[in-house]
């Protein structure tokens, strides 16, 4: 083999070490691009992965550290709940069902025109779920979204109420006040043994 004339290599000796410097660069280079930046990306991969299964752990022990709290506070309310429900008659839920209907047409711009029992409480036999189901008919005037508003409010509110009927006839000449009437249910508890008379 002839050697190539190239001005500065005077013979082929020269050659060689310059080959094997460019072989070893080509070769440190492929190595570079096709083990070290994936082998890295997965690092980088796995470095998230497990950064996130920390913070995961990290949670998971807060929530189970905060258990035995919640087991008293659970154990404290059903004791409250025991005695409520054989303190209070079906008759004495009553009101606070009916204020909490006039709180939410209050804070949802709602006017109330009128607010009554469908049935006597003493009239009322407990259902299948253990409480007195007792209809309340609602009389109100407001727009569809102050409407909306009241309806969730009561839904929200601290007695049990759910929404049994609800009607609404539209007023073109006035948006704003469009009659509607609502059937609300009240759950109440029924009188138990040791009720006050």
């Amino acid at each position: 083999m002839v050697a190539p004339n190239i001005p500065f290599l005077k013979n082929q000796k020269d050659l060689k070490p310059i080959l094997a410097g460019v072989f070893t660069v080509v070769g440190v280079f492929t190595w570079w691009q096709l083990f070290l930046i994936p082998s890295r990306a997965t690092l980088m991969d796995a470095k998230l992965q497990l950064s996130t299964l920390q913070k995961d752990v990290a949670r998971i022990k807060e929530k189970s550290a905060r258990i035995d709290s919640m087991r008293s506070e659970l154990e404290r309310l059903a004791a409250q709940y025991d005695v409520a429900i054989t303190a209070t008659l079906p008759e004495e839920q009553l009101p606070e069902v009916l204020d909490a209907i006039a709180a939410a047409a209050r804070v949802s711009g709602v006017r109330l025109i009128g607010i009554k029992p469908k049935e006597e409480v003493s009239h009322l036999t407990p259902s299948a779920s253990g409480f007195l189901e007792l209809p309340i008919q609602v009389d109100a005037l407001g727009g569809y979204h102050h409407l909306g508003r009241f309806l969730s409010a009561v839904e929200e509110s601290k007695v049990l109420v759910g929404v049994q009927e609800l009607t609404i006839q539209a007023n073109p000449e006035d948006i704003w006040n469009h009659k509607a009437l609502f059937v609300f249910v009240a759950y109440l508890f029924p009188a138990r043994e040791g009720a006050k008379s």
